[in-house]
């Protein structure tokens, strides 16, 4: 529990700043857009108040409500603000009532998650979950963290022989990205599964004080695997599993410290975004790349404009058409070659052309209003809350358990793949597909480990230091 002067002080410096900025954003903006100045200021405020009741409860950065409100302001609050400023956007065209009835959609949705978060059911439904075992094999940990690794590498060759090599993808990296890895995208995939390497050996380090030079010497490796592969979002996901880690197996982090730590990650994600830009031969100012760079990447909003104005009208509702559509998307199409379409590849074939590659996002809310209008955004935020909740009591359980946490910091990347694309979205559907192998792997790592054998290995340890 936070001492209580310091989370006054900190309810009340983040109110302030929050406070500040808003007016600012909306005072810009509200002269010729009053009524959606007035919606997101409610957004705002909804996430304040929950912000603050996060605070003064006790400070979790990464218990599911702080996430959801982390989304929220960048995606629904700083992007509507920037394109009722003018900002490029990826919609042809669209009214004032749009962008109203998309505000008010995302003020139905966070109300819901909230909703669905503080039912009482959850609880019980976490105690039902499996548990891995508290305790790992050190020689499993290293072994399988280098298979993983020898695997991740092993897949980013292959991907690069069939893409004409690591100067041609690298020179052609927009291109590549959206067009050239397609009929190779499990081969994509398994390139930035070397992540999940360095999951295994830090939390090993963070628990049992092994070794601190393993998980970075393996983060040197992936790391530009995954910047290669223009990955930039999933060097954020695996940032944030990262200090989840560090925040629930080492030390408590504040958001101020936490914060500071994405400062080189966002350097070097709008890095990467330069260049994909500059590999589409453009031109212009170096502040104009960067700001495409991070408008390619800040679309959540954008698509739910554009599903607002495009539905009934030009796209009909799905009534959940595409849901079977999330179980065969991790199968790759050299399997499954005539498997179901996702429901995001359908909207952007149907609004922009676009039959395969890279898709925009259609965000929570524009998943759920594509399916079933107000009633789907209304069950796929309650649905996702739910969700949430059950994972952070199960946290909450096994608070101490290795195992436990390392599937909590994976359900981090699969609440963000939830927030920017949906439930039933590719990036979803792979996260999900991690963790199902991190459950296997974890499995691997703890069958038959005792507590004794654990505990003679660390006064092993203890004496050769000593020693």
């Amino acid at each position: 529990m936070p001492n209580s002067s310091n989370s006054l002080r900190t309810s009340a410096e983040l109110s302030a700043a929050a406070v500040i900025a808003l007016a600012a954003g909306v005072w810009i903006a509200g002269a010729e857009n009053p009524w959606a100045s007035g919606l997101i200021a409610v957004i705002a405020a909804l996430c304040l108040a929950q912000t603050l009741g996060i605070i003064l409860k006790d400070g979790d950065i990464f218990a599911p409500p702080a996430l959801f409100i982390a989304f929220t302001a960048i995606f629904y609050i700083i992007r509507p603000l920037a394109i009722l400023n003018a900002s490029p956007t990826v919609v042809q065209s669209f009214s004032q009532a749009d962008m109203c009835a998309a505000l008010a959609i995302v003020i139905l949705s966070t109300v819901c998650f909230y909703a669905g978060y503080w039912l009482p059911m959850n609880k019980p439904l976490a105690r039902k979950l499996p548990v891995g075992s508290p305790y790992w094999s050190r020689q499993r940990t290293y072994a399988l963290a280098a298979a993983i690794l020898a695997l991740s590498c092993l897949a980013w060759w292959l991907f690069l022989r069939h893409v004409g090599g690591w100067l041609y993808w690298m020179l052609n990296l927009h291109y590549g990205v959206h067009h050239l890895r397609a009929g190779v995208g499990h081969l994509y995939v398994l390139a930035s599964f070397g992540g999940l390497a360095f999951i295994v050996l830090y939390a090993y380090a963070l628990r049992w004080q092994g070794s601190r030079v393993a998980p970075w010497a393996v983060a040197l490796v992936t790391l530009p695997i995954l910047l290669s592969l223009g990955e930039r979002g999933m060097l954020i996901v695996w940032v944030l599993m990262a200090l989840a880690l560090y925040h629930y197996l080492g030390r408590r982090l504040s958001w101020q410290r936490a914060a500071l730590y994405l400062v080189p990650v966002v350097v070097i994600f709008l890095a990467v975004g330069i260049w994909r830009e500059q590999t589409t031969g453009a031109t212009g100012s170096l502040q104009a790349r960067q700001s495409a760079a991070f408008q390619g990447s800040l679309t959540s909003f954008d698509m739910l404009l554009y599903i607002v104005h495009s539905t009934p009208a030009e796209l009909d509702y799905q009534w959940g058409r595409f849901i079977p559509a999330f179980i065969t998307t991790p199968v790759p199409r050299a399997i499954f070659p005539d498997k179901l379409d996702t429901i995001a590849l359908y909207v952007n074939d149907h609004l922009f052309g676009w039959r395969r590659g890279t898709t925009i996002a259609l965000s929570l809310p524009g998943e759920g209003f594509v399916n079933a209008g107000l009633l789907g955004v209304a069950l796929w935020a309650l649905l996702l809350g739910g969700l949430s909740r059950t994972a952070y009591e199960y946290l909450q359980l096994h608070r101490r358990n290795v195992s436990a946490v390392v599937l909590y910091a994976l359900w981090i990347a699969l609440l963000i793949g939830f927030f920017r694309g949906g439930l039933t979205d590719f990036p979803a559907a792979m996260a999900l597909v991690r963790i199902g192998f991190m459950a296997g792997v974890i499995w691997l790592l703890g069958c038959g480990v005792t507590a004794g054998a654990v505990g003679r290995r660390c006064v092993e340890q203890q004496r050769g230091k000593a020693s």
